[in-house]
């Protein structure tokens, strides 16, 4: 009995040291020739999906324009026109970036 014992005792440890080598092999393996895409979906477009307008801050005026980053979602410059709403985003350092109209209040749309 005894010896029946130490023969599954033995069997357990040769599994256990099979798994850790393969899980060594495995760790060794990483970083893959590949790396990671850093790009959540490259299909969608920079804007997601949901209305991004929504997140614009209460108070902007019906009509102008919000540079608003693709990496936080934070409205980093504003102006009146598409164009000045770029240009002080871009003297301010900001690369990655979506421009959005502030909608009327009317309708619901952006101003013409």
């Amino acid at each position: 009995m005894g010896d029946n014992f130490e023969a599954a005792e033995s069997k357990q440890d040769r599994q256990a040291s099979t798994e850790k080598m393969l899980d060594k092999t495995l760790a060794d393996s990483f970083p893959t020739s590949d790396p990671p895409s850093t790009i959540p979906n490259p299909g969608e477009s920079d804007v997601p999906q949901e209305n991004a307008a929504d997140k614009l801050p209460a108070g902007m005026t019906p009509g102008s324009w919000a540079a608003v980053s693709i990496d936080s979602g934070e409205v980093i410059a504003t102006g009146a026109s598409r164009e000045q709403a770029e240009s002080i985003a871009r003297r301010r350092g900001h690369g990655k970036f979506s421009l959005l109209q502030v909608p009327s209040k009317t309708d619901g749309t952006a101003a013409a």
